[in-house]
Order: C-alpha cells, then structure tokens, then sequence
C-alpha cells in the first residue's frame, strides 16, 4: 500500500562516516543496522526520508560545530542532517533544537509523512516524537533496539514506546513479552554472505595440530563478560588455541589482562580489509553477553548474525534476547559454567568434516530466507502499512 507518501525515520548516525568509525556515541553496528533496514524497505517500495545527526564525541574530540560534510550523506537516501553545536554544557539543547528545525525544513518542502520510525527514543528525538504524534496525528512507530536503565532516559524511551502506534524489537524476550497490539519481532539483517569462505570451515576442522583460532570482535563495555570469555579461554590448555580481539579497548586493565596470555592477540580497532582477512582465518567466532545482568534481556547482539555470514561456527552465551530460531545454527553455552564453554567448543572441533559443510549450507539457507536486508525490509514495509490502515479504521 505505497500510496505515493513517504515514511520519516528518525535516528542518529544514518551517514556512511559512522560506519567504520571509533569516534561517535553511536556504535557502528547500530548506524549499520539502520542503513541495512532503511535501504531493504526502500526496495519494497517504501519512499523515506531519514531525519538524523552525527553522533560525534562531544568537542574537544569532536568537532565544535557537528555537521554534514561532503560525501558523508548514503546515496539513495534522502537525508536531512541536524547541525548543532558539540561543546558539553549546550551540547544536548542544540542537539533538540536542530531536530526540531530539521523536522520543520523536512515538513515544508515535502508536506505531512503517512508514518514516522523512530530509532529508539532519545532526549533529543522526544520533541520530534511529542509533535508529530500528539499535534500533528503521524502513525508513529518505535524500534526498541536498546532498553537503557532506569534512569530519566530509560521512562522517558519506555514511555513513547507505550504511546506509539506500533513496536519493533530487536529482542526476542522483549517483543514475547511486549502487550502491544501491533508488534514486529525484527532483530536484523546482513547484507551480504561470505560464500568465498565455504571451504575454510571444513578445512580447519581437518588441520589438527595447527592454530585453531577463536575470534571476538565487538566492545568491550561492561556487559560483554569480556573478562569471563578471557577465564573460559585460559581454563583450555590447548597451545594450539588461539584468541583474537578487535575492536576500540582503553581500559588499561583488560589490556593489561590480554597480555597475560601468549596465545591471545589484541588487535584493537582494525579497518574493514584488515577485519575481514582475520576473519577468514578464524575456526570459529565468539559472542559473550552476561545474560544475568538484566540489560541483556532487551538487546539482540547483531554480532551473531555477522559471524553467521562467514559460515563459520559460532560459539555464544545464552540470553533472553536471542529468539529460538537459532538455536539450530548457533552453539550456546552457558556464561557462568566454563565447562560448558569447554564442551560447546570440543563439540564442534571434533564434527565430522561432512557434517560441518551440511551445517554450513543450512546457515546460509537460513540467512537468505530469512535475514537478508531485502527481506526483512518487505517485512517492514508491511508492518507500516498495517499501522497506518489501522489508524484510519480507528479515526
């Protein structure tokens, strides 16, 4: 039902210099994963118009005033950047402001939007949000990519969620839960898949005696258990084990703790070519989240489906927030019993080389059906038009 309107989405860091970026508050996946979305709903025939900012380290890391630079902007979508001024104490008022300026530019040159997605709730957005849902009567409809603490922020997020038209969330447990009416489970998307690498998953598991390599590569924050994937590691006396790490680290203390070990590498943040040559090399890939910590329970670590895509095993810890579609594709083990990390990894070093290329061409089978950027936009694309026809029934 495109009815020749367009969708407004609203987010930070939808600009192609976050991507591979270290320096924004936004994680690079999360701009990734909006660009996936944005661009698989596109090809369904949804015409968007994305409201958003750089999501820059405030100034003096950052530049002082925070603005669209040349060649920054995604081809194919059409974007309006909100400039504001990136020093501490003015920083989150101008943030609001040039939203608000910026949804104004948008309404005057393109009339009223038949939807508005917000990408999460924050300070800045929530003016943008009031408005078009209270005064101005837009379908609003809110992606729970994160659920914060509860804090002003975190009831602040809860509650736009509660008020908007229609919920989409990352975490399985979350959406299960979620008494909304209108509900979409959507927990991401790749956008390409490795097929170059098929052969490497059953070559390794042949090369007994050589480096068997283990990769984790994601942050480094308090819930990843980072220090608890180095403890399962080391109880392995394995010399022919191997830990890879990348990704920005500058707690002196887990540095100092990846040194402790000769046979893990810290690689720290590494360039796209650089990150795909190790990933070629890895055995398997490694996701560790501390399920008890009950922020897990509303997050979906898109790092699995990356690692998906290579066609390698993966190795990660039970959470909420993970759906039971994976539990076909995916080796879990549980984040508080080392001996059951010891047993998930022998499992899949000792598969037969047959069966490691069956389990191989399922992932991929799995991936293309069903997690492919193209799909889940369609998926989308759907959910929108669901929101606005139930609006107009309800009027």
């Amino acid at each position: 039902m495109n009815d020749g309107g367009y969708t407004l989405w609203v987010g930070g860091g939808i600009v192609r210099s976050t991507f591979g970026s270290s320096k924004n508050e936004i994680s690079a996946a999360g701009c990734k994963w909006q660009y996936g979305l944005i661009s698989g709903t596109q090809l369904a025939g949804e015409n968007i118009h994305a409201l958003t900012h750089f999501p820059n380290l405030p100034w003096p890391k950052g530049p002082f005033i925070s603005r669209a630079l040349p060649g920054s902007i995604n081809e194919g979508i059409k974007t309006t950047v909100a400039p504001f001024i990136n020093i501490p104490k003015l920083r989150l008022r101008t943030i609001r402001r040039a939203y608000s300026v910026g949804l104004d530019k948008i309404l005057s040159e393109h009339g009223l939007p038949k939807a508005a997605v917000f990408y999460n709730i924050w300070f800045h957005t929530d003016d943008v949000f009031n408005r078009l849902k209270r005064e101005l009567k837009i379908p609003c409809i809110v992606i729970a990519a994160d659920y914060p603490d509860r804090t002003r922020y975190g009831y602040l997020f809860e509650n736009a969620l509660k008020r908007s038209d229609g919920g989409v969330y990352l975490s399985w447990q979350r959406f299960d839960q979620s008494q909304k009416k209108y509900k979409l489970h959507l927990d991401g998307g790749i956008t390409k898949i490795r097929t170059l690498q098929t052969k490497d998953r059953t070559e390794t598991a042949r090369n007994i005696g050589k480096p068997v390599i283990l990769t984790y590569s994601g942050s480094y924050h308090k819930y990843c258990g980072i220090d608890r994937l180095i403890q399962f590691f080391k109880s392995i006396e394995d010399p022919h084990l191997r830990l890879h790490l990348t990704g920005k680290c500058d707690n002196e203390r887990l540095l100092k703790l990846f040194r402790s070990d000769p046979r893990i590498h810290f690689f720290g943040f590494v360039t796209e070519k650089m990150l795909a040559k190790l990933q070629s090399e890895t055995f398997a890939f490694v996701n560790f989240y501390l399920p008890d910590d009950g922020s897990t329970s509303g997050k979906f670590p898109s790092k699995i489906l990356e690692y998906m895509s290579f066609g390698k095993p993966v190795l990660s810890t039970e959470t909420a927030g993970v759906a039971p579609e994976y539990n076909k594709f995916v080796s879990f083990f549980d984040a508080n019993n080392p001996s059951s990390f010891q047993s998930a990894l022998h499992n899949l070093r000792t598969l037969a080389p047959e069966k490691n290329a069956d389990q191989q061409q399922k992932v991929f089978k799995f991936l293309k059906i069903n997690k492919a950027w193209s799909i889940q936009g369609r998926r989308l694309q759907k959910f929108i038009d669901n929101v606005i026809i139930s609006g107009k029934q309800n009027k």
